[in-house]
């Protein structure tokens, strides 16, 4: 899988709440032997404007770590409270 197949996937959370979209991801660079780490999912629509450069909104963060699973254009999360 390639991070830009998961461009626009659905995020929601374990009980399929709707979260909103993946528009871009944050990474953390290792050494040059190593890949970049992601760190940070941006979803919604200021995610997006982030992604494009046209706004500063603030996106849901979501932790790379909170990923549950990955399934069929969907990302599924857990729900922080």
């Amino acid at each position: 899988m390639k991070l830009s197949d998961l461009q626009r996937c659905r995020v929601v959370d374990e009980a399929g709440e709707r979260i909103g979209h993946l528009f871009d991801v944050a990474c953390e660079l290792r050494t040059h032997d190593e890949p970049p780490a992601v760190t940070t999912l941006l979803v919604g629509r200021a995610g997006l404007a982030r992604r494009l450069g046209i706004g500063r909104g603030r996106a849901e963060e979501v932790p790379a770590g909170d990923v549950v699973e990955i399934r069929d254009r969907e990302v599924v999360v857990r729900r922080r409270h």
